[in-house]
């Protein structure tokens, strides 16, 4: 493979690892909402720390560069496919944490 198409195939990759950072900080929020104190300063605090994150990483991966940027971000959004249909797996066949049995 030539550099380009190693540079772009690690932004796709890296854009995953942001992807489930992101939205495993989504569900990870979501499932504390009812039981925090505070909860709209929860969500606000939760997402300005990802998106924040999300977007400083895929800044520091682009360097500037439109292919590489669009690459990180279509691995974002594998990443979304692919927690859209773990949670949707656990969602539908159960897990401890969907029939009450919290440790």
């Amino acid at each position: 493979m030539n550099d380009i198409a190693v540079r772009i195939v690690f932004s796709f990759f890296m854009g995953v690892c942001i992807g489930l950072f992101f939205f495993g900080g989504l569900w990870w929020t979501v499932r504390r909402i009812a039981k925090a104190g505070r909860p709209s300063f929860l969500i606000i605090v939760s997402f300005a720390l990802r998106a924040g994150l999300a977007l400083f990483v895929i800044y520091l991966i682009a360097g500037g560069q439109l292919e590489k940027t669009l690459s990180a971000l279509s691995g974002l959004i594998a990443a979304r496919i692919l927690m859209i249909r773990h949670m949707g797996r656990i969602m539908q066949y159960g897990s401890d944490e969907f029939k009450g049995n919290q440790p």
